[in-house]
């Protein structure tokens, strides 16, 4: 699940630098070609991010088979939850992203348009679970699902975790 936040596209350059340059935020004095097209904001130059979607259903599997963990030590069940909060964790980010990208922060609407992405909180475990299509939810649903999972992430870590670059309670607050 983390491997796919370190996507080039979108925790990295891409994702940094193209929302930049497509709001004409940021200029380059040395054109070597690379976001020539954002630049300009040509067709199809955008920040397409739906492949957070494999991400959340990585995510989705984690949290769907992780209750299936029982008779655990007092160390195991802490590993648990510390698992479970960091799904949530990332749930939460992924979804998050995709509001920001698909839609507008609620209250922020243009022309009264509220919709933002489908939610999906099961997995996709076969064919006929990826055949299930949801409509767009709104976007105070996304930002709800995304509160509901940052709290619970928040009820199950740890303050600070021993372990660099793993999400912790302070990042989940």
């Amino acid at each position: 699940a983390y491997n796919r936040v370190h996507n080039f596209e979108w925790m990295g350059q891409n994702g940094i630098i193209g929302p930049d340059v497509l709001a004409d935020n940021l200029d380059f004095n040395n054109r070597t070609g690379n976001y020539e097209s954002e630049y300009v904001n040509a067709v199809r130059s955008h920040m397409g991010r739906w492949e957070l979607y494999v991400g959340i259903n990585d995510l989705n599997l984690i949290l769907s088979k992780i209750e299936d963990l029982t008779d655990l030590t007092e160390e195991e069940a802490a590993l648990k939850n510390q698992v479970k909060g960091e799904a949530f964790f990332l749930r939460a980010l992924h979804y998050h992203d995709l509001a920001k990208v698909y839609g507008y922060e609620p209250g922020m609407e243009v022309n009264d348009f509220n919709l933002t992405v489908p939610i999906r909180t099961t997995p996709t475990e076969n064919v006929s679970d990826a055949l299930v299509v949801n409509a767009r939810a709104t976007n105070s649903e996304v930002y709800e699902l995304v509160i509901s999972d940052l709290n619970t992430a928040i009820s199950l870590l740890d303050q600070h975790t021993s372990q660099p670059f793993r999400v912790d309670k302070a990042a989940a607050q």
